[in-house]
């Protein structure tokens, strides 16, 4: 770069912590006039106030050199970019802040200033205040420490703040007199709290209104519900500003749990003082109606409730066809998928022909219908027969949860099977496996029909897979769990093998012990000096010493003994060595290894040179 830095060939020029005129790319680098004392005359001494003052690399100093060539000392704080160190002259040596950084922002109101130690300083004194103009508005705050905590500062506030170092020679500002500034974090939502439904509210409708109050200050809320009592949810969903939502296609019979939180840029407050504070409602049961009956049923709980027929009969009291209820409750037994109830007058009993349907007979013997009329009351009395149908709306599938293999299993087979529970409703089920830890199908969606597992194989070993299953119907789809995934580890058998030994020392060598690095496919574990074994020709008395290493390295240490010939590690049939996942050392014995010659003797014969004319 002009006449600072020349290049004559395709050369690669690294420069950092130099102060290049017209710049230079490398960390620590800066393009501005360094003020030498008088660079005409060849003093090239720094003023004060220079750009290179503590700009340099302390770790780019050689070791050893602890002088500039004036014979000061070189290190001064940071070291000076240049040939000569800065010379402060009296009082405290250069220093600087280091916390908080300089802009920083989202600070808590109470936080600790604090700052490098100045050479040769007695007591430092430091000041903050609210006005950008580089001076202390408020009070310089005495201390011998290199920090300050300081408290009861105002959100949303930008801070100017300085540090001076002092001695009875005199006073310096850190990072050469430049104010730094922080600002503290904006304030958080104001408390509120839920509202409806209220806290373990049973019989609520299959679509709901959540509400709460307002919230000082909010800029959007947040509300998430699901089925387990956990005090805890990730499926967050915002609603802006409004402070109700009302929810849509629940499950019939189930026990939500609801929270809402507020949020701004400030942070998070949650309804009710805390982020557990879950509140409960507990939704109707499914209910069931058709043209001739209808009836109120809990399948959970295998009874009936209440069992309506409608029917029409010759009145002997008005003297034409009437309509008119008969009504039984419950609770009764569901049995084997049959129901029923009978008394001298009435009976009925049913069964289920689907999720949706259920027919049965009903049987009346004087039966007592009464009919009002202004002035008297007439009984009529039925005897009749036939069968009755009820049909209730196809809802989304029930809740459900996956059964095997457990969520986390380890050491499973290549070949297993997934099983889940089954699912209210539901006309098919579909699986997903992959080996992402996302929450998600990153596969494909595969379905089973009514069934309510599938046989995997060819599954790849030492490998966790992650899986989920959904129940569909028209209405819609259920995510087993919740929607949270299960994952499984499947064991590895791939067993380890020996791939070299190899010398690591001199050979030829007299020395009196060896080494040797054994290398195998993966980690393996159980390594110790009785897996080894020696091939030796020529030589006594040699031994395995010492065993070293982890993983799938390993040092064998091996006494040489005596005499003169070669020495081999090898790996027996009997070999303890496993992988971590148990299994065992496979094809062995290994032999294969590098040799070393231990002791060779030496002749030396005389070289005789002619020059032949």
């Amino acid at each position: 770069m002009g006449g600072e830095i020349y290049n004559d060939s395709d050369s690669v020029i690294t420069v950092t912590y130099s102060l290049v005129q017209g710049g230079w790319p490398g960390e620590g680098n800066i393009n501005t006039d360094p003020l030498f004392v008088d660079a005409a005359a060849g003093n090239l001494r720094l003023k004060d106030g220079s750009p290179a003052i503590d700009a340099g690399n302390n770790a780019a100093v050689p070791a050893g050199v602890t002088t500039d060539l004036d014979g000061n000392p070189r290190f001064d704080y940071i070291v000076d970019m240049g040939a000569y160190e800065y010379q402060a002259g009296p009082g405290p040596r250069h220093f600087g802040k280091t916390s908080p950084l300089n802009d920083d922002v989202w600070q808590p109101l109470t936080l600790t200033l604090s700052w490098r130690a100045s050479p040769f300083a007695d007591t430092y004194t430091y000041c903050y205040d609210t006005t950008n103009d580089n001076a202390c508005n408020a009070t310089w705050i005495a201390t011998t420490q290199t920090s300050a905590q300081i408290s009861g500062l105002s959100q949303s506030t930008t801070y100017y703040w300085q540090v001076r170092a002092i001695n009875n020679e005199g006073t310096r500002e850190a990072d050469g007199g430049v104010w730094w500034s922080f600002t503290t974090a904006p304030s958080r939502p104001g408390l509120f709290g839920k509202i409806s439904p209220p806290r373990g509210v049973e019989r609520m409708p299959l679509a709901p209104t959540l509400s709460w109050s307002a919230s000082p200050g909010v800029g959007q809320y947040e509300y998430c519900y699901d089925t387990t009592n956990d005090n805890a949810c990730a499926a967050w969903v915002s609603v802006g500003t409004n402070t109700s939502v009302t929810l849509s296609d629940l499950i019939p019979g189930a026990t939500y749990y609801w929270q809402v939180r507020a949020r701004n840029v400030g942070g998070i407050t949650y309804a009710d003082g805390n982020s557990t504070a879950y509140w409960s409602f507990r939704v109707n049961l499914v209910r069931w109606a058709g043209a001739n009956a209808n009836f109120l049923t809990d399948l959970a709980r295998t009874q009936w409730s209440t069992f309506r027929l409608i029917f029409q009969y010759s009145s002997f009291c008005t003297g034409s066809v009437r309509t008119d209820v008969v009504q039984i409750d419950g609770p009764g037994t569901i049995s084997n998928n049959q129901f029923g109830f009978s008394s001298s007058s009435f009976s009925f009993s049913g069964r289920f022909t689907s999720v949706i349907t259920a027919t049965g007979t009903y049987n009346m013997n004087n039966l007592g219908v009464p009919v009002v009329f202004p002035n008297r009351i007439c009984i009529d009395y039925v005897t009749q027969s036939g069968t009755w149908n009820a049909t209730r709306t196809l809802l989304r599938p029930g809740a459900f949860g996956k059964a095997q293999p457990s969520n986390g299993a380890t050491n499973q087979n290549t070949a297993l099977a997934l099983q889940w529970n089954p699912s209210m409703d539901a006309a098919e089920y579909q699986y997903c496996l992959d080996t992402t830890a996302n929450d998600a199908c990153d596969t494909n969606w595969i379905s089973r029909g009514a069934n309510l597992g599938v046989d995997l194989s060819g599954l790849a070993q030492n490998t966790t897979y992650y899986w989920q299953v959904r129940a569909s119907n028209a209405v819609g789809t259920t995510d087993a769990d919740s929607g949270v995934w299960w994952s499984f580890t499947t064991r590895d058998t791939v067993a380890p093998t020996v791939l070299s030994s190899a010398r690591l020392d001199a050979s030829p060598t007299n020395a009196a012990s060896v080494r040797f690095r054994v290398t195998f496919s993966e980690a393996v574990t159980g390594v110790d000096a009785a897996d080894f074994s020696l091939s030796a020709s020529g030589i006594t008395g040699a031994a395995v010493t010492g065993v070293a290493g982890a993983g799938a390295v390993y040092t064998v240490t091996v006494g040489t003994g005596s005499g003169t010939g070669t020495l081999r590690l090898d790996v027996p049939a009997a070999a303890s060595i496993s992988d971590l996942a148990g299994n065992p050392l496979a094809g062995l014995p290994f032999t294969g290894g590098e040799t070393y010659m231990l002791r060779p003797h030496c002749i030396y014969l005389p070289l005789v040179l002619r020059n032949t004319p």
